[in-house]
């Protein structure tokens, strides 16, 4: 069924940053993913996403995408907000949100997003992350 209203998905875990590439060995042209929580986290985004074999909610066509990252705050840390280098740059997160939520059947593909609306990475006490998306004719709830 095709979504004609804004859905919220909570997917548990830290999301990853993707899109670095490094040689699978030295001097090798073959490449893969710098980060090797991609791959793992993608897997269980799919089971949340697909908690009974089908999506939770499936959008066809232009969608905006609301994500808010939240991470596990460290021990130690220089600034107030989540900046720490395992943590990964935001645009990178959201490609691997993105990725997630195409293979979980929930977004057609990734150029229907055409809207990216705030994004955000927060610290919490637990690692997962919020994302509200919806189809482009239902009302934006941050314009």
């Amino acid at each position: 069924m095709i979504e004609r209203a804004p859905h919220r998905f909570i997917i548990k875990g830290a999301c990853p940053p993707k899109g670095s590439k490094v040689p699978v060995r030295k001097g090798s042209s073959a490449m893969r993913e710098a980060s090797k929580r991609v791959e793992p986290w993608t897997e269980s985004a799919i089971k949340q996403l697909r908690p009974a074999g089908k999506p939770l909610a499936e959008f066809r066509g232009p969608v905006w995408v609301a994500p808010v990252f939240y991470f596990k705050r460290p021990k130690v840390t220089e600034f107030p907000f989540p900046t720490d280098i395992r943590i990964g740059d935001l645009d990178k997160l959201v490609r691997c949100l993105l990725d997630g939520l195409v293979k979980a059947g929930v977004l057609e593909d990734d150029r229907f997003v055409v809207d990216l609306v705030q994004p955000r990475k927060r610290w919490n006490d637990m690692d997962f992350t919020v994302v509200d998306v919806g189809p482009m004719f239902a009302p934006n709830p941050y314009d």
